[in-house]
């Protein structure tokens, strides 16, 4: 088992990592077989070794000496059209007005594994990257104040184990160590803080600089998960993923603008100069809860609902070293929301079995809070997938998903609190998804 973590850790290195647009900066995309019934029936161990990370008691139902590989490629799109941007006091921002892709492409990979039995418990672990964001935007772009580039990876190394507890219950629990790595930047407008402050020769929005924020933490949590075998071909699922609360610690790096005003304001302040720099962090509760039913002996209907306790998130705040550089804070105010999905799997040849499926994910977003790196809004999931039974031991799985989404309107205001000198910002994104994916799987 060290042997597999080592392989996880080395890919994790080289891969970065992308957010579903919907839900936050959530990526589901753990399981392949999954993405083809747009994730329903996870909870309830509908497919293969991959379910024990959404609900620990699908291990149970899985061989007991297996592996299983799978690496998601996320294509997201996601452009602004401008509407109005100016500072405080009224001066326009100039700048590219977008257009272009924020989005980036990426791979993400998962990786699990099933022991032998030990005492009646199976034995488990999964290796996957459950949060992401990717973004990026032209550094000279008329947001560039509210963000340019944002990247959150994560690494997710869960052990599980499952037992049944009665001829109808199954019991599993997961024990979660996760850690995340955050790099955050956005330009400095120094020429309108330089003429708020009496400066001479302040020129607003023609004497940017740049603050990049790095960081990074471990944080630790449990996965409680169970099933109920209601009849040999009806299976409920439930499960609850705790909290993992996180203080990423980093630097910030204040770049100097072209004029030497970031200069002279530092040394009037002792502001706007490299410090260290920590930003508390709460990824939420998840409660899951799935059916699978086997209407006949080939066909299988399967059902998910999974309640998201984004209200944990209220916004981003960065706390400094340096005593003379102010708290940075971005109010969001998540709300707590909900996915519902509905799948069908249809095994039409010994060797094949086809999925689809469909889901509406609700975002956490309010339209007031919205930003630019994570313009997200409600999204509906359309997919497809198959299976091919290689050999006994071994099959492969192969899923496809387009996901739409609302427009998602920006309306920042340079009267929200600490937004003086980002400024105000509307406009609205258009976002849109493609993910395919591909895995094996195999048993000795």
């Amino acid at each position: 088992m060290s042997r597999f973590i080592r392989w996880a850790i080395v890919l994790w290195c080289c891969l970065p990592a992308v957010c579903s647009y919907g839900g936050g900066f959530m990526v589901r995309e753990h399981s392949q077989a999954a993405l083809g019934s747009a994730f329903a029936g996870v909870h309830a161990g509908a497919h293969d070794l991959a379910d024990m990370f959404f609900n620990p008691a699908a291990l149970y139902y899985q061989p007991e000496r297996a592996a299983l590989a799978g690496m998601a490629s996320m294509l997201p799109k996601a452009k602004f059209r401008l509407s109005s941007a100016t500072t405080f006091n009224g001066t326009v921002v100039t700048g590219n007005p977008g257009g272009e892709n924020i989005g980036e492409d990426a791979l993400i990979p998962s990786l699990y594994l099933a022991q032998p039995s030990w005492k009646g418990w199976r034995l488990g672990l999964s290796v996957n990257a459950p949060w992401g964001l990717a973004t990026k935007c032209d550094p000279n772009w008329v947001g560039r104040y509210y963000a340019i580039e944002s990247r959150l990876t994560s690494m997710n190394v869960m052990p599980t184990v499952a037992r049944r507890l009665s001829p109808r219950w199954v019991a599993g629990i997961g024990f979660q160590m996760q850690k995340l790595d955050a790099k955050l930047s956005n330009a400095v407008d120094y020429g309108t803080i330089a003429q708020a402050n009496g400066v001479p020769g302040a020129a607003p929005t023609q004497q940017d600089g740049l603050v990049e924020l790095t960081g990074e933490d471990w944080g630790y949590g449990l996965v409680l998960g169970f099933m109920y075998e209601a009849s040999a071909r009806t299976r409920f699922g439930f499960s609850y993923r705790s909290k993992v609360d996180q203080n990423l610690k980093g630097t910030a790096e204040f770049s100097p603008d072209a004029f030497g005003v970031k200069n002279g304001l530092s040394a009037l302040s002792g502001a706007f100069v490299t410090t260290g720099a920590q930003a508390a962090v709460t990824t939420p509760e998840v409660v899951g809860f799935g059916v699978k039913h086997e209407m006949t002996a080939s066909m299988t209907l399967v059902f998910d609902a999974v309640w998201n306790r984004w209200s944990r998130y209220k916004g981003l705040t960065v706390h400094f070293d340096n005593p003379a550089q102010a708290a940075s804070r971005v109010q969001e105010d998540w709300r707590d929301v909900w996915l519902t999905s509905i799948g069908l799997l249809y095994k039409v040849a010994p060797k094949w079995t086809l999925r689809a499926g469909y889901a509406v994910d609700r975002s956490p977003i309010p339209n007031e809070h919205r930003i630019p790196r994570i313009p997200g809004s409600d999204g509906r999931f359309t997919s497809v997938g198959a299976r091919y039974q290689a050999s006994e031991r071994c099959h492969i799985d192969v899923g496809y998903m387009s996901i739409s989404y609302d427009g998602a309107p920006i309306t920042l205001k340079s009267t929200d609190p600490d937004s003086t000198f980002r400024g105000n910002l509307s406009g609205r994104f258009s976002n849109s998804f493609r993910i395919l994916g591909a895995q094996i799987a195999w048993n000795w």
